[in-house]
């Protein structure tokens, strides 16, 4: 399944997407970014560790209710956060 056909499948059934690739929040891969929602995860290396540590933050921070309509960028020390 390429980036776009996810994309459209999650946003069909108003999914957040959670993923590594910064192509789902370049504009010029997929116009209608961020849809219902993306989440990115910028956390190397992309362990369980890591990934766990990132999720964890994000879920402090954000409720995933928060999610819905909203860029949102993971890395070490920081969570950017954009509603649209």
């Amino acid at each position: 399944m390429s980036d776009r056909e996810l994309f459209h499948f999650c946003q069909m059934h108003t999914m957040v997407i959670v993923t590594y690739d910064e192509d789902f929040q370049n504009p010029l891969m997929i116009p209608d970014i961020p849809g219902f929602g993306v989440v990115r995860l910028n956390v190397y290396p992309t362990g369980l560790k890591q990934t766990q540590d990132a999720l964890q933050r994000l879920l402090e921070s954000y409720p995933v209710a928060t999610w819905e309509k909203a860029s949102i960028v993971v890395d070490k020390h920081k969570i950017r956060y954009q509603k649209k």
